[in-house]
């Protein structure tokens, strides 16, 4: 779904192995019907689309439509200094993201877990009851060796529970960098060695240093 930053990277691309704190509030795969494409140039990508609407961090596994309600989502990324005539300027790579959905849903609402898979948050008796938004901006900056991105999510959704209806809204962000000591590029794809790993010809691939902060905020009213 066209939404989240980190979300869109392919699994082989990652810098960690999992996800930032920020993409559990941004659905992963679901069903629906998208158009999406480059304009001016390719400094300009656009997504939009109508998806059956998962809750927060979660994958379409069955395939079915539980309920009636629809999301509308879409994602616009511009890279403004993107050209395809070298020598490349150093913003080549700085690119701006904005992904969003709304939609009417009623039924489950999501769970939070670690990267071990352990719940460390879950509604009690209560159940998505109306309107949810998402918004998602971001930033990413690839330079030689260099790179990163920052992103930001937040959802607002009304939840029910015994009968009373009101707007609960969790948020959350990370930032991510990378430094690649074997002076091989930055990308948000696949790190290609110079040399292959083979310690009886002295060669040791690529080395590569990644950090990470982020953080999730629950919406304190639902305590």
């Amino acid at each position: 779904t066209p939404i989240g930053l980190e979300m869109l990277y392919a699994d082989q691309g990652l810098l960690f192995p999992e996800r930032s704190l920020a993409s559990s509030l941004v659905p992963n795969r679901d069903l629906g019907v998208q158009v999406l494409g480059d304009v001016a140039g390719g400094r300009v990508s656009y997504s939009l689309g109508i998806f059956n609407g998962i809750v927060d961090g979660a994958n379409s596994t069955t395939d079915l439509d539980t309920g009636n309600g629809k999301d509308v989502a879409g994602r616009i990324f511009i890279q403004p200094f993107k050209t395809a005539t070298p020598p490349a300027p150093a913003l080549t790579n700085l690119g701006f993201h904005l992904g969003a959905s709304t939609g009417s849903q009623t039924g489950s609402l999501p769970s939070f877990r670690t990267s071990a898979g352990q719940t460390y948050f879950s509604y009690a008796g209560a159940s998505a009851d109306g309107n949810r938004v998402r918004v998602s901006p971001g930033v990413s900056y690839y330079y030689r060796q260099y790179g990163g991105f920052a992103e930001y999510a937040r959802t607002t959704q009304d939840v029910g529970k015994a009968g009373i209806t009101r707007p609960v809204t969790n948020d959350g962000w990370n930032v991510t960098g990378t430094w690649i000591l074997t002076g091989e590029a930055a990308t948000t794809g696949v790190i290609r060695p110079k040399v292959a790993f083979d310690p009886a010809a002295g060669h040791w691939g690529a080395v590569q240093i990644v950090a990470r902060y982020s953080q999730l905020d629950i919406d304190q009213a639902v305590f």
